[in-house]
This record gives C-alpha cells, sequence and structure tokens, in this order.
C-alpha cells in the first residue's frame, strides 16, 4: 500500500524540470518605445495615461524551451510592470502584438486580451485570460517582441522571468 507521500514523490520525480533555468532564455537584439502599437485584429492601441509602450526583440537560441509568461516582468525605476503583449509570428519585428494585458483604442475604448493560440513553427504562443499565458521556442534560433507599459521618460530595466539570470536592457535613447 502506498501512502499520500510516496505517491507525491514519485509524481514528482517524473514531472519533467522546468523550462526556465540557467541564463535568460532569450538575448537582446533591440529595443524601443512607442506610443501606439497594433494588436492581432489590425486595431491600433496607445498605452494608459502617462505611460508609453516599450517593445523589446529577443533572440532564442539553443534548446528548445517553454516560458511562462505570467512570470515575465520588467523592473526599473523602482517599480514592477508585466508583460502585455507578444508579437510572436513576425520573427521578432513588432508588427502585430497578441495581448495578453488589457488596452485602450485611439477612441478610448477598454479591450480585454482575447483567447489566442498560434504556432509559425519555431514559435507557439497560447494565451487563455485567466489560466494560461506560456511561449514555447520550438526551434531555436527564433525571435520573438516582448509588450510593456512603461512610465515615460523610463530608461532602463531589467526583464525577469525568461530564466535564472535576469535580460538587461541598455538605457534608452530618446530619438
Amino acid at each position: 500500500m502506498f501512502s499520500c507521500a510516496s505517491i507525491v514523490g514519485v509524481l514528482a520525480s517524473a514531472a519533467p524540470a522546468p523550462a526556465q533555468t540557467g541564463a535568460p532564455a532569450l538575448a537582446l537584439i533591440r529595443d524601443a518605445v512607442a506610443s501606439e502599437i497594433t494588436n492581432d485584429q489590425r486595431e491600433a492601441l496607445i498605452p494608459p495615461s502617462g505611460q508609453t509602450f516599450l517593445w523589446v526583440t529577443a533572440k532564442a537560441s539553443g534548446a528548445a524551451q517553454t516560458i511562462d509568461l505570467t512570470r515575465v516582468a520588467l523592473t526599473g525605476n523602482d517599480a514592477s510592470f508585466p508583460l502585455v503583449g507578444v508579437d510572436s509570428a513576425w520573427d521578432g519585428d513588432p508588427k502585430q502584438f497578441s495581448m495578453i494585458g488589457r488596452a485602450r483604442t485611439k477612441d478610448g475604448k477598454t479591450k480585454d486580451p482575447l483567447e489566442e493560440t498560434r504556432s509559425d513553427g519555431s514559435v507557439a504562443f497560447a494565451y487563455t485570460p485567466g489560466k494560461l499565458a506560456e511561449l514555447k521556442i520550438l526551434r531555436p534560433p527564433a525571435s520573438v517582441c516582448l509588450l510593456f507599459a512603461v512610465p515615460v521618460g523610463f530608461k532602463t530595466g531589467q526583464i525577469a522571468g525568461l530564466g535564472t539570470n535576469a535580460l538587461v536592457l541598455p538605457p534608452l535613447t530618446t530619438p
């Protein structure tokens, strides 16, 4: 007869190791701020008042991996900013973001994020509101674009949740 503790021990030893270990899963390619972005429904979205969008293009190389996007956050200016969108379909170009956070259209309407699953063969993205937000790097190398809403004037920070070490952003320059 098995005890609950022994069953849990067997299940835990059979579970796969977490995919987010070691150095950052992604390496910085470029980053920039934007006053407007486009979502997957091709709607122009604007950040909350007093904020701007910051997008970060990063490249995954090495082994396939899964990233829990609910754990990804940008820290800087003594604050933390959650991930609000991902562009996984354009090899890191910030063209159309799959939103995982609420956003506003230019006319002030609030848009809730939509459930979405997509795969382009090298990257897969899945989002179910309140349940799941994950990015799978299926066949590296692959690039993606991460989207945050930060205060206007934000200069530098680091992205946590991509591995055991944070991805450090260089200071942003104003165009």
